[in-house]
């Protein structure tokens, strides 16, 4: 967490194979205020991936942005593409 001004700037890495829950996250809000978090989630959601059906990583993200009041601001254009997946 960075403080920028009156804002909270906030980096989150989710490594693969660990899961989280929204109280977990909450202790990455050390401080009160605006936040911009900026995240490798390593998880889908409809909020931000259309092409991959959404799992339990992401379900827990979107509440957990949802019970802070969070927006999340996604272009939805793919970041990436695999050929098991194709683009997402």
């Amino acid at each position: 967490v960075r403080r920028s001004g009156a804002n909270s700037d906030v980096s989150i890495f989710f490594p693969l194979g660990r899961t989280y829950t929204t109280s977990q996250l909450d202790t990455l809000l050390t401080t009160s205020g605006p936040h911009l978090i900026g995240a490798d989630a390593n998880a889908h959601a409809m909020a931000w991936d259309c092409a991959i059906p959404p799992d339990t990583r992401g379900d827990v993200l979107v509440q957990w942005c949802l019970d802070n009041d969070f927006v999340i601001h996604d272009a939805g254009d793919c970041t990436r593409h695999t050929t098991r997946h194709g683009p997402s």
